[in-house]
């Protein structure tokens, strides 16, 4: 036959040289068969027909046989095509979100592609809406036509959109939402940063996330543990260049930590006591390039250390030189 193909849920083919070919069908006594006319396929020097079974409505079984004989080769196929009935009951589909990253080197644009898979509901009809952090229109997306599962009477389908890596690494949240109007039910998939992945670099440790806020250059040292029954891990530091001494202790019970200070450069000194009876630790300055010098004492009557006065009253304090005795500005 050259090369024999069959396939199809309703239809039967193959492709065969020299000609002729017959195509017939089992068990469809009361079905409705058209075998088209043989075409040419130019390409493969070949030629290629098709049978199509229809099935009137109620009267189809579990299956039928598709047989081909080509005369010329003494050569027969036979393909069960099974037919499934479809559900009455509509199904709402089960929706999940995947992502994965991918990086032009060429022209150092970054992007991260989600992929909404959405399986398991009938009828074939769904309409599939991207949101980000629950906005609307914000992204242009791919679907493909839903298929029917194997062996099943549901269908499944899939929605995949790109978004920039600056707003993955923001921590927005990323939302397929499907609807399915034959159930009148609305179901989302969600994804956003959950990984230690920043710039290229992979923090390959499990149970360590990233913060939502992180915009440093490396993700060495800028991680967290989500539900660690120690407390230990890493925030982020809003424009830091490393991570080092970015660190603090989630609901450890000695209160000792560190918080992140806005603009600095380097983490080193940027410690605070949190929930310490002592008052001993060091708060954040605004701006500041070291840390340096820039201890307060939390509670503490002494008043040790770099304090501020806000507005200029006495209610508080504004920042004074680093390692100054004084207090003055």
């Amino acid at each position: 036959m050259g090369q024999g193909q069959l396939w199809g849920r309703d239809s039967c083919g193959s492709r065969y040289h020299p000609q002729p070919v017959s195509v017939t069908w089992r068990g469809a006594a009361a079905a409705d068969d058209v075998t088209f006319p043989a075409v040419r396929d130019s390409i493969a020097d070949l030629n290629l027909v098709v049978s199509r079974l229809r099935l009137p409505h109620g009267t189809h079984r579990d299956g039928y046989t598709c047989s081909v004989n080509h005369p010329p080769t003494s050569t027969s196929l036979t393909k069960e095509v099974k037919v499934c009935e479809a559900s009455s009951t509509p199904i709402p589909p089960e929706v999940q979100v995947f992502y994965t990253s991918s990086c032009s080197s060429s022209t150092g644009d970054e992007s991260v592609e989600l992929v909404c898979l959405i399986s398991g509901f009938t009828p074939a009809t769904v309409e599939v809406e991207w949101l980000v952090d629950g906005i609307s229109g914000l992204l242009t997306a791919t679907q493909t036509r839903p298929c029917q599962e194997d062996g099943a009477a549901t269908f499944s389908t899939s929605s995949r959109t790109n978004v920039s890596r600056f707003d993955w690494l923001e921590g927005k949240t990323f939302t397929c939402q499907v609807k399915h109007p034959a159930t009148r039910v609305v179901t989302q998939g969600h994804a956003r940063l959950c990984s230690g992945e920043e710039m290229g670099l992979v923090v390959a440790v499990e149970g360590w996330h990233t913060s939502a806020e992180e915009k440093v250059g490396s993700s060495e040292g800028c991680k967290m543990v989500v539900g660690s029954t120690s407390g230990e891990g890493w925030v982020t530091m809003v424009g830091l260049t490393s991570g080092e001494g970015c660190k603090m202790v989630v609901g450890s019970t000695t209160g000792e930590g560190w918080v992140t200070m806005v603009g600095l450069t380097s983490g080193e000194g940027c410690k605070m006591v949190v929930g310490s009876t002592s008052g001993e630790g060091w708060v954040t300055m605004v701006g500041l390039t070291s840390g340096e010098g820039c201890k307060m004492v939390v509670g503490s009557t002494t008043g040790e250390g770099c304090r501020i006065r806000v507005g200029g009253s006495s209610e508080g304090w504004v920042t004074r030189m680093v390692g100054s005795t004084t207090g003055e500005d």
